[in-house]
């Protein structure tokens, strides 16, 4: 299965990306180069990753990318909704020592409007 977006906008300057699919290096550019271009000036952005079935390192390293291209611009990104699986490769490589990891898209928006 190809990984595919879609986006919705809960505040006026949140935008949450739900992913379904693979996230891996293969499908990882595009997607990444979708989610720069569709940011449309907002900075905080939440991966809704209920969808994502697998990751690999290229798509943590997609994720990475993400997360400087936003705070180098004084944004940030959450993590929203991890599968079983997916949460389990943040745990092996600590993600939620970089990232802040919600187990819904509710909360990561949120956790948003109160800073």
């Amino acid at each position: 299965m190809s990984l595919e977006s879609s986006f919705q906008d809960p505040h006026p300057e949140i935008r949450v990306f739900s992913l379904q699919g693979r996230l891996d290096a293969t499908g990882g550019m595009e997607v990444y180069d979708s989610l720069r271009e569709n940011l449309e000036g907002r900075l905080q952005i939440v991966l809704d990753l209920s969808g994502v079935d697998y990751m690999s390192s290229g798509g943590l390293s997609i994720i990475i990318r993400l997360v400087h291209h936003l705070r180098e611009r004084g944004g940030d990104l959450h993590l929203a909704s991890p599968s079983p699986f997916v949460k389990n490769v943040f745990d092996i490589v600590s993600f939620d020592a970089i990232l802040k990891i919600f187990d819904h898209v509710d909360l990561a928006v949120a956790a948003f409007e109160a800073s």
